[in-house]
C-alpha cells in the first residue's frame, strides 16, 4: 500500500495543479484546466500526512527521523508567537511550516524504501515520464492557449501540468532531471539517456524560460568538472553540447516572438537579473539580485529580524487559505532566497544554506563508495550532487523550495541516496 501512496503521491504533485481553477488567469487558457477547486492541490499535502502517518511505525527507533521531528517541533513552537508578533497569524505558520517541510514525509518515504531494499529505478522512470508528458501539454499550451501575436509575458502560461505561471518551476524540474540523465549516459553510453534529455528542452524553450540556458551551462560545467571520465569522452561531450547549445539559441529566436530575443544579449542580464530595478507594466519589480538585498534591508530593522526574520510565512503568498504574509510583495520578495531570509533572518538562511552544502557533499562521498559496488546509485549520486547545486543558484531565480512540483520528486530520490549512504557507512 505504501509503495502505490508514493507513486500517487507524485503523481499529483506533478499533474494535480493543472487541473486546478484559478480565475485570476484564465485568460491564457490552457494553463489551468479548471475543472476543479483549487483547494483540491491540498491533496497532495493530505497524502503526505497519511505517509508520514504509516512511516511513524516504521521509524520509530530511528534517529534520523526523530531529530528531524525535534527540530522542526521545536522550530513551530519558537515561531508561532514569534511570527503572530510581527503582525502574522496561524494562517502564516502553517504556510510557512508548508513551504519548508511539506516534503519531509515524501523525503523519508524514499528513506523507508532504500531500508526495505526496494529498487529506486521504477519511481525513477515515474519521474522521466512525467516529465515527457509535458512536451505534447506545452506543445499544445504553445499553440492553443492563445495569440500568437499577443503573447507578450504570457509565455509563462506554457508551464506543463505544473499549472498557473509555472514555467520557471517546469524549467528547474526538467534541467534537473536532463542533469541527471546526462549523468546517467557518461556512465552507462546508453544513447536513450541523451535522447530523451534533448527532448525535455522543448517545453522549457517554448515557455520562454530565460534561466534555463544559464542553469544548463553551469550544470554542464560542474558535471564535466565533477565526473569521473575520460578526457576524450570529456572533449566530446564538450563538442556535442557546443552544437546542442547553438542549435537551442537557434530554435529560440526563431519561435520565441523578436522582443523576447534580447534574452541572448549580455547586457540583457546585466540590467534584468542584476540591475537594481526593472520595469514590469506600471510597477517597479526589483531584479533577481536586487530582491536579495532588499530582503537584507528589510531585515536590518533591528537584531530579532536580523538574526530570525519576521516569522514563518510572514513574507509567502497564499494560495489555499487565510491571507497573504504581512511582508509578501509581489514585486520584492519573490524568490526563495529573499523569502527565506525575510522570514527566518541569516540564521535560517545559513542554517538552509549549510544544509544544501552538507547534503552535496555526502552525495560526492556516496557516489566515490559505491562506483564500483552499486554503479547505478552511484551515478545517480552524481547526478543528484549536481542538482542540489542548481537547486543553491536557482534560489535566485524563484522560488523552488515551496513548490511540490518540484521538491517531491528530488526529495524521493535524496532520502533514497541518504539511507544509501548510512548503509553504506555501515558496510565500511
Amino acid at each position: 500500500m505504501l509503495k502505490k501512496l508514493i507513486y500517487l503521491n507524485i503523481v499529483f504533485a506533478i499533474v494535480l495543479n493543472w487541473f486546478s481553477e484559478n480565475p485570476d488567469i484564465s485568460l491564457y487558457g490552457m494553463s489551468y484546466l479548471g475543472i476543479m477547486p483549487k483547494q483540491l492541490f491540498g491533496l497532495v499535502e493530505l497524502f503526505s500526512i497519511v505517509i508520514f502517518i504509516i512511516l511513524l511505525k516504521h521509524f520509530r527507533k530511528n534517529k534520523t527521523f526523530n531529530l528531524t521531528l525535534l527540530i522542526i517541533f521545536m522550530g513551530v513552537l519558537f515561531y508561532i508567537p514569534y511570527t503572530i508578533l510581527w503582525g502574522g497569524n496561524i494562517y502564516n505558520v502553517l504556510l510557512g511550516l508548508r513551504n519548508f517541510v511539506s516534503f519531509v514525509p515524501i523525503f523519508f518515504a524514499g528513506y523507508y524504501l532504500s531500508q526495505k531494499g526496494y529498487s529506486i529505478k521504477p519511481y525513477l522512470t515515474l519521474i522521466v515520464l512525467l516529465c515527457l508528458v509535458q512536451i505534447p501539454v506545452t506543445i499544445f499550451q504553445y499553440l492553443f492557449s492563445f495569440s500568437l501575436l499577443t503573447r507578450g509575458t504570457s509565455y509563462d502560461a506554457v508551464a506543463g501540468t505544473m499549472g498557473g505561471l509555472n514555467t520557471n518551476v517546469l524549467a528547474i524540474l526538467l534541467i534537473c532531471v536532463i542533469i541527471t540523465l546526462i549523468k546517467i549516459y557518461l556512465r552507462f553510453k546508453s544513447k536513450k539517456f541523451l535522447v530523451i534529455a534533448a527532448l525535455l528542452f522543448i517545453p522549457p524553450v517554448l515557455g520562454d524560460a530565460k534561466g534555463v540556458f544559464v542553469l544548463l551551462f553551469i550544470g554542464l560545467i560542474f558535471l564535466l568538472m565533477l565526473s569521473e571520465v575520460s578526457i576524450n569522452r570529456k572533449i566530446t561531450f564538450t563538442f556535442v553540447s557546443v552544437i546542442m547549445f547553438s542549435l537551442l539559441s537557434i530554435l529560440y529566436t526563431n519561435i520565441i516572438q523578436e522582443e523576447s530575443r534580447r534574452v541572448l544579449d549580455p547586457e540583457y542580464y546585466l540590467t534584468y537579473e542584476v540591475s537594481k530595478k526593472y520595469r514590469e507594466g506600471d510597477n517597479i519589480r526589483l531584479s533577481r539580485i536586487e530582491s536579495v538585498s532588499y530582503a537584507t534591508e528589510l531585515v536590518n530593522n533591528n537584531p530579532f529580524t536580523f538574526i530570525f526574520g519576521y516569522g514563518l510565512g510572514n513574507a509567502s503568498r497564499n494560495n489555499l487559505y487565510g491571507s497573504d504574509g504581512e511582508y509578501f510583495s509581489s514585486t520584492k520578495i519573490i524568490h526563495f532566497w529573499d523569502k527565506t531570509l525575510t522570514e527566518i533572518g541569516f540564521l535560517g538562511f545559513f542554517l538552509v544554506l549549510s544544509l544544501m552544502v552538507r547534503i552535496f557533499f555526502i552525495l560526492r562521498r556516496l557516489e566515490k563508495r559505491l562506483f564500483y559496488q552499486d554503479e547505478f546509485i552511484s551515478t545517480l549520486s552524481g547526478g543528484m550532487s549536481i542538482v542540489i547545486l542548481l537547486m543553491v543558484l536557482s534560489g535566485f531565480y524563484t522560488d523552488h523550495i515551496s513548490k511540490v512540483q518540484i521538491m517531491y520528486p528530488l526529495s524521493l530520490l535524496l532520502g533514497y541516496l541518504y539511507s544509501s549512504y548510512n548503509l553504506s557507512k555501515r558496510n565500511h
